[in-house]
């Protein structure tokens, strides 16, 4: 199992992230953790302001979001739209609630399209639990997250034009 961890473009929320990403699971468990930063904020740049080394099983990608998605079991997220993109890929996701920082994930509306946590340990529950039973989440959420991402991605209209106009 893959476990993808995203992070936006903000200082504090991508050292939280990286932090809990190095700490979520020891090397013996077998799980792999994979950290994508915002190409703003690249890894190399948060580790030498932070200090956050990454252990064997923890690796650092440059790779494009989209690619690392198709790969991966879990991705962690917090304020980033990548929430909504791990959705239409079917990609089950659980939202990290930032202790450092503004709290701005844009699923925050849906509560019910992901899992969300708070600290490492609810956030290790949260992302054991989707691990051990992803296939059935997928199959219960499907359908709803397909309508959420055709809601938020959908076809653009006179009538979106104009709700920006008039």
């Amino acid at each position: 199992p893959t476990v993808l961890v995203a992070s936006s473009d903000g200082l504090e929320e991508t050292a939280e992230l990286a932090d809990l990403a190095v700490r979520l699971f020891d090397e013996k468990e077998g799980i792999r953790v994979v950290v994508k930063c915002h190409p703003m904020r690249p890894f190399h740049l948060v580790s030498g302001m932070t200090g956050v080394q990454l252990p064997s099983h923890v690796e650092s990608s440059e790779e494009p979001i989209i690619d690392l998605m198709l790969r991966s079991s879990v991705m962690v997220y917090s304020g980033s739209t990548v929430g909504v993109e791990a959705l239409a890929l079917h990609l089950p996701v659980v939202h990290l609630r930032t202790q450092f920082d503004l709290n701005m994930d844009p699923l925050e509306t849906v509560p019910q399209a992901r899992l969300e946590a708070t600290g490492l340990e609810e956030l290790r529950e949260k992302v054991r639990w989707l691990l051990e039973h992803r296939e059935e989440y997928i199959a219960q959420h499907r359908e709803e997250w397909d309508r959420l991402v055709e809601d938020v991605y959908g076809p653009v209209t006179d009538d979106t034009f104009r709700s920006f106009v008039e």
